[in-house]
């Protein structure tokens, strides 16, 4: 399956800065409709080419930071060159560390989820929330809140529907990865909703590894193998999930992060220490 959807958003990533719109450039599990709400529209920004670690000037940095590294120090990346600023967890402490050592004019926001219960994760996005207030001297719309969480989950309910259908795990891979390039979320629905789901049935199982962008092509996987990024914000393993509270609770529990074993880690990956992959 040929899925080009990042590079086709390069372009789609310029022209909305060029046009005054704002781009978030993240990096880990962020709750996105906040962002939506403002009218910012998200995007991954881990570096996936192998040719730009050869750029990056630090040492005990994963493979995919110092990537993403080669990109910002060379420009070479429309999404970095588009971001109005940047916001990461603090699950990964190595990429906090290398975002605020960029030299670049662009603000790092922490959102800070780590080890946090539900009442601190609601505060953290209280907190989110007044610095986009401040950053884009706008007031929360809360509509759009609401339309792109309903939106994503729909999205969720697709990629599991889509999970189990004839495609290989590497295909399914491809689309859980390269469909969040796709940035209007009804057309990226209505993608999903197109793609086959009939076949042959297969339960796919995930195959935990570190950012997944660079690496699908390469990775050895089996035909009922999946590659699941859960440093990512990307519903790698998507779920069913049920609306219990209000809106902000309920995006809140959706993004609190879960505590996957990686198996498969990029070098010197806090997360794991075994059975290390490069790009």
């Amino acid at each position: 399956m040929i899925l080009n959807f990042r590079e086709e958003a390069y372009v789609t990533a310029i022209h909305k800065k060029m046009s005054g719109e704002i781009i978030g450039g993240t990096f880990g599990r962020i709750p996105l409709p906040i962002l939506y709400g403002f009218g910012i529209t998200p995007v991954s920004l881990y570096g996936i080419h192998k040719d730009l670690i050869e750029e990056s000037p630090s040492t005990g940095y994963c493979d995919a930071l110092r990537s993403t590294e080669g990109y910002a120090l060379t420009d070479r990346c429309p999404f970095i060159h588009s971001s109005s600023f940047f916001i990461t967890d603090d699950l990964c402490p190595k990429r906090v560390e290398l975002l605020n050592s960029l030299p670049l004019k662009k603000q790092v926001y922490i959102y800070s989820i780590k080890d946090k219960n539900m009442e601190e994760a609601v505060e953290e996005q209280e907190k989110l929330i007044r610095f986009l207030e401040e950053f884009t001297k706008k007031t929360i719309d809360y509509s759009l809140v609401e339309k792109s969480f309903e939106l994503l989950l729909e999205i969720d309910s697709l990629l599991l529907e889509l999970k189990n259908s004839s495609l290989t795990g590497k295909e399914y891979s491809k689309v859980c990865y390269e469909t969040q390039y796709i940035f209007d979320l009804e057309v990226r629905k209505n993608f999903i909703e197109s793609l086959p789901v009939q076949g042959n049935n297969t339960d796919k199982k995930s195959v935990y590894s570190a950012p997944l962008g660079g690496i699908i092509e390469d990775f050895p996987l089996e035909e009922d193998e999946f590659l699941d990024d859960s440093l990512s914000c990307t519903p790698c393993t998507p779920t069913v999930f049920e609306r219990e509270a209000a809106l902000t609770e309920d995006i809140a529990r959706y993004y609190r992060p879960v505590d996957h074993f990686i198996v498969h880690g990029f070098r010197d990956c806090p997360y794991a220490d075994q059975n290390t992959i490069t790009y």
